[in-house]
């Protein structure tokens, strides 16, 4: 009988070791934001140039993580070659505020990187202000672009 007791304590002790666990990771703040970007509709560049890859588009998920000065990302783009750069950007300053490593990238990307805090919290709290932008040797102004939401 004593045994049993020890084991049942020992479960409840464990049981309650998990959970505490589970709610500690709980407290971490993870915000969901997405986008879809296209060619349709887009400015045009700076430098007179025409941008907007017209049945180009993109699609992406990201994952903010105040705690850690961190945004996990998911890109995947379709009709489009010769990537040169994919960035976030705030929208009406076109000030460049995430920049995408796409040394390797193709139709699908997925990493994790730093961000600076601010950025991030303002990235979530004010999420349409920001745009996706991927850029393309044939469109250097840009292929696709969209607010995050």
């Amino acid at each position: 009988m004593k045994h049993s007791k020890i084991v049942l304590a020992i479960t409840f002790v464990i049981i309650a070791s998990v959970l505490s666990a589970c709610s500690t990771s709980s407290t971490q703040n993870f915000h969901d934001l997405s986008v879809d970007a296209s060619g349709e509709n887009m400015p045009m560049g700076t430098d007179g140039m025409v941008t907007g890859l017209a049945d180009g588009s993109a699609t992406g998920n990201f994952t903010v993580n105040e705690n850690f000065k961190e945004i996990c990302y998911s890109i995947m783009t379709k009709r489009m070659t010769g990537m040169t750069e994919a960035h976030i950007q705030v929208t009406a300053s076109e000030e460049d505020v995430v920049v995408f490593d796409i040394a390797n990238m193709n139709m699908m990307n997925e990493s994790c990187m730093n961000v600076d805090s601010n950025i991030l919290m303002d990235m979530v709290e004010q999420p349409n202000k920001y745009s996706l932008m991927v850029h393309t040797e044939a469109f250097p102004d840009g292929a696709v672009m969209g607010s995050l939401k």
